[in-house]
């Protein structure tokens, strides 16, 4: 799936990926086992964005 996108609308995904992959890294350290599930599936997420210089999103 392909989507077309503005450099600013990239650069904005790319930052919030960043705040969720430290989300999922700071759950890892604090080794929460007891998480609620809105929680735990954060942990589990496999979320992949990738674009090329057109700013074209897959």
């Amino acid at each position: 799936m392909k989507y077309r996108a503005s450099k600013q609308v990239v650069r904005l995904i790319n930052e919030i990926m960043t705040h969720v992959e430290n989300a999922k890294e700071e759950l890892d350290r604090l080794n929460i086992g007891n998480c609620h599930d809105e929680l735990n599936h954060i942990r589990t997420m496999d979320i992949k964005l990738e674009y090329d210089e057109q700013g074209e999103i897959e």
